[in-house]
């Protein structure tokens, strides 16, 4: 017969040997990641990757297996590109990938990297000490990510990856001489040995509508935009440009000449509510897309179930657009692509 004490010494035993449940993206990446500029990452100054529903979500999924990212300048499309191969290279080594235009830009993508490992707690991540570090190739301890870039087609082929980041795709070019496919594909092609289980991310700023490479893979996706409550009355809404035939949206003033003057927009700019037509000023910006939630084509938003789940405590883990308690409606698609929509007046 087993003795209580036996049977204690074998379940310590097998919890030993139990894989870890690996941790979410947000938790994750506000305990390991560092800023290339050495700022410990702060989920409140990137409250469109962690917001409900959003990228960092999708990289929790394991349904999801491509992310794209139509955004505008400057709204850490690229940062959270490293953030994930950081995180496959921490919790679940493999071979990935890291790709861009041009060579310098590959290259300066790939100094950004460095700079957030030797930086931050996973520096015992890399493999080789930082004289012996490769612009090409980034050696992890239990894994490789190459670098390439579109103009390249050898950096491009004979390797097989499972996780992906292609940076800035509307600027990918084929070198002229090349009789090789579009380079996108040829990125592609490289996860085709891992399509169950790839990761794949697909980002970049739109160039000529209906052209444009990022434009057409979010379209095949969820599409989702970022929507953020008024200040004022709490309602949700998706923020536009605006025009002179719509009473809401970003407005400002003419200038003395009845014309649109730079000096007097960047004075007099300010946000009019869809709902209440409250004025909202850029003050109010950051207490609202802290407040954001992500809301795929299609569906609506209830806003007391929103805010409700922003400001909650603690968040469940993502299950899925069924289980989002904000969501209205039913997404028009809902599949293994995850898109987003962010312009820059965000």
């Amino acid at each position: 017969m087993i003795s209580t004490d036996q049977t204690d010494d074998f379940a310590s035993c097998w919890d030993a040997f139990e894989p870890r449940k690996p941790l979410n993206f947000s938790d994750w990446a506000s305990k390991y990641v560092v800023t290339d500029t050495g700022k410990p990452y702060d989920a409140l100054f990137y409250p469109q990757i962690t917001a409900p529903g959003g990228p960092g979500d999708a990289w929790d999924d394991h349904r999801v297996r491509v992310i794209v990212l139509q955004w505008g300048v400057r709204l850490g499309k690229t940062f959270f590109g490293s953030c994930c191969l950081l995180n496959a290279a921490h919790q679940t080594p493999s071979p990935m990938m890291l790709a861009s235009s041009r060579e310098k830009l590959s290259i300066d993508v790939t100094s950004r990297l460095y700079e957030m490992l030797r930086r931050g707690p996973l520096s015992d991540l890399l493999a080789q000490p930082e004289h012996l570090q490769k612009r090409d190739l980034v050696e992890f301890e239990a894994a490789r990510c190459y670098v390439a870039w579109s103009r390249s087609p050898s950096s491009l082929a004979d390797k097989n990856c499972r996780v992906g980041h292609a940076n800035e795709i509307d600027k990918w070019e084929q070198q002229g001489t090349s009789t090789e496919g579009d380079p996108l594909d040829l990125f592609l092609d490289r996860f085709n040995d891992f399509l169950p289980s790839r990761k794949v991310i697909l980002e970049g700023t739109p160039s000529v509508k209906h052209r444009s490479r990022v434009e057409r893979w979010r379209l095949l996706g969820t599409n989702c935009r970022l929507w953020v409550p008024c200040r004022r009355c709490g309602r949700y809404q998706v923020l536009i440009l605006g025009n002179e035939k719509l009473p809401h949206g970003i407005k400002w003033a003419a200038g003395p000449d009845g014309r649109t003057d730079l000096d007097t927009a960047v004075a007099t700019a300010h946000y009019v509510c869809e709902h209440c037509h409250g004025r909202l000023e850029s003050e109010d910006r950051p207490w609202m897309l802290r407040r954001g939630v992500w809301v795929p084509e299609g569906c609506g938003v209830d806003d007391a179930a929103a805010l409700a789940y922003v400001t909650a405590e603690t968040r469940p883990d993502w299950r899925g657009w069924s289980e989002a308690p904000w969501v209205t409606g039913r997404p028009l698609r809902v599949g293994e692509v995850a898109s987003y929509q962010l312009p820059s007046w965000y």
